[in-house]
């Protein structure tokens, strides 16, 4: 069953806003997630597994500043992502530069830390093709 999501840029100044076209996203698989950080937390363990080959297009966001790291609380045999509040962190196969990929090696868990006073709402949403 085919899965679509949608990725709709636009850019806006004082002047006006720019619109490109809408991008439809498309795999056989999604990923969502949406999970709470406490304040002062370390190594938060998130069960989520996915190929990172598979990956077409991942968006990942939280409105405080958090860490993320694959496979091991050190990252060890995965990837660490530093997210500041409120930028999101978007890639997309065939389009992005895979340097930019944020996950380069198979995701067996994630770990999130939260070194802020204040809980943390993070996001990810992702789009595999299980066929690739």
């Amino acid at each position: 069953m085919a899965i679509t999501h949608t990725f709709a840029p636009a850019y806006r100044t004082g002047s006006g806003t720019v619109s490109l076209p809408t991008e439809t996203i498309t795999g056989d698989q999604e990923i969502n997630t949406e999970v709470v950080v406490p304040a002062g937390t370390t190594d938060m363990q998130v069960d989520i597994d996915f190929p990172h080959a598979n990956i077409v297009a991942v968006v990942m966001k939280s409105d405080k500043a958090i860490t993320v790291e694959t496979n091991a609380t050190n990252a060890s045999g995965g990837n660490t992502v530093t997210l500041a509040a409120n930028k999101a962190r978007f890639w997309r196969s065939g389009v992005d530069p895979v340097a930019a990929k944020p996950f380069t090696s198979n995701v067996t868990t994630m770990y999130l830390t939260n070194s802020g006073g204040t809980e943390a709402s993070f996001v990810m949403y992702m789009v595999l093709d299980q066929t690739a």
